[in-house]
C-alpha cells in the first residue's frame, strides 16, 4: 500500500495465517494472499456456507440488518443523482433507495450481476480494482457506496484511487471496514472472515485516504457489542465538501 519494506506480527488467524503490519503505513494484511482471492466469491458464500469461516449463513439476514442505516445516509447527502455500490451482491441496499437515484454496482458474483441487471441496477464489472472501469464513469457519481468491501479486494490502494477517479467533483464515498483496534476487542477477525486481505487498523486507514484524497480522513469506530470493531468513514475530493462534512 505504501511501499514499505519492514512487516511486523499484527496477529495470527484461527487458520494458521499470520497477519503482518507495515511498520511505515500500519496497515495489517495476510502475509499469505490466495492465489485467486475472486474464487471465494461462488454462489456458496452467499448461499448455503452455514458455519463456514468464510461466506454468510444467512445473507438476506445480514444484509437486512446492516444497509438500512447506509440508504438513510445517502439521503442526507443528497435527495437524488447518481449512486455506485461496490460489492452490490443481489442489490440490497440499491433497491432501498426507493427509485430516487440512478443505481449502479459492482459485484463479483455472476449469479447477483444478473440478479441486478434484472432488476434495472445496472452492473458496471466485477471487480472496482480494474482500471477499464475509468473509461467510461470517471467523475460520474454522487455517492460511492463501500460497505464490508475494502478489506477484501486484491490492491487496496488501487480500489480507493478508481473510487476517487470516480467520484464527481462534489461526491462522497461512504465505507465501512472491519477495524483492529488498540486495545479493542478484535479477536472475531482473527477468528472469522477468512477471506479477508487487508487488517485494517486507524493509523493504515489515516495513512491511506490521507495519502489518495489529500485531505483528513472523516469517521470513528463503532464498537459492536459482543463482537468487534468496524470503521464508518466518509472522503471526498471537494475540499469544501470535506468542510460541511466535518461540521
Amino acid at each position: 500500500m505504501c511501499g514499505g519494506a519492514l512487516l511486523g506480527t499484527l496477529g495470527v488467524r484461527s487458520d494458521g495465517v499470520a497477519v503482518r503490519q507495515c511498520e511505515r503505513c500500519r496497515m495489517g494484511v495476510v502475509a499469505v494472499r490466495p492465489l485467486d482471492p475472486t474464487a471465494e466469491y461462488s454462489d456458496a458464500y452467499y448461499f448455503g456456507a452455514g458455519a463456514s469461516a468464510t461466506g454468510y449463513a444467512d445473507y438476506q439476514m445480514v444484509a437486512t440488518h446492516s444497509l438500512g442505516w447506509v440508504a438513510a445516509f445517502i439521503r442526507l447527502l443528497c435527495a437524488q443523482g447518481k449512486v455506485l455500490d461496490v460489492g452490490c451482491a443481489d442489490g440490497h441496499l440499491l433497491r432501498l433507495l426507493d427509485g430516487s437515484f440512478d443505481c449502479l454496482g459492482i459485484e463479483v458474483n455472476a449469479r447477483f450481476r444478473k440478479q441486478c441487471q434484472r432488476t434495472g441496477i445496472r452492473v458496471l464489472g466485477a471487480d472496482i480494482c480494474d482500471r477499464e472501469l475509468l473509461v467510461e464513469s470517471r467523475d460520474r457519481f454522487d455517492i460511492i457506496t463501500a460497505i464490508a468491501v475494502l478489506e477484501h479486494v486484491t490492491d487496496i490502494r488501487s480500489a480507493l484511487e478508481n473510487i476517487h477517479t470516480l467520484l464527481a467533483a462534489e461526491g462522497v464515498l461512504i465505507f465501512e471496514v472491519p477495524l483492529i483496534a488498540a486495545g479493542g476487542e478484535d479477536r472475531v477477525w482473527f477468528s472469522s472472515s477468512m477471506e479477508h486481505i487487508y487488517y485494517p487498523t486507524a493509523e493504515g486507514l489515516e495513512y491511506l485516504f490521507e495519502s489518495v484524497f489529500a485531505m483528513p480522513l472523516i469517521g470513528r469506530e463503532v464498537v459492536i457489542r459482543e463482537y468487534g470493531s468496524t470503521f464508518v468513514g466518509l472522503a471526498t475530493r471537494s475540499a469544501t465538501r470535506h468542510r460541511q462534512l466535518t461540521n
